[in-house]
């Protein structure tokens, strides 16, 4: 159910591996941080588990992540030991561009 907040602690790579692609794990892989890592597939994997294991995800032109192929918008958070991601059917307020352009290629590893 929509609007919702999914909480869990870092997956591992074998836990994530079902709900995360291929090139998501390789992309992952090029993390430096184990931590990282973790938070990159886990978020991934969660927003998979709860909206369905073809959920598209992509990154608009600021770098924040969006959903291709689901009329979703989500926001992702992560510290030691959570990640959240919050998901609702409308636009964030302080977006001020809705149609902001989609980019396929993953943001800057950190």
């Amino acid at each position: 159910m929509i609007p919702a907040l999914w909480t869990s602690p870092p997956l591992t790579a074998e836990e994530s591996a079902r709900w995360t692609t291929s090139e998501e794990r390789a992309a992952a892989a090029g993390f430096v941080s184990e931590r990282r890592r973790a938070e990159f597939l886990t978020w991934r994997a969660v927003v998979r588990r709860e909206l369905g294991d073809d959920v598209g995800i992509a990154y608009d032109a600021l770098g924040a992540p969006v959903l291709t192929n689901r009329a979703v918008h989500i926001s992702v958070a992560h510290c030691a030991g959570r990640i959240a991601v919050c998901a609702s059917r409308s636009v964030a307020p302080w977006t001020s561009n809705p149609q902001r352009a989609i980019s396929d290629a993953p943001r800057a590893a950190t």
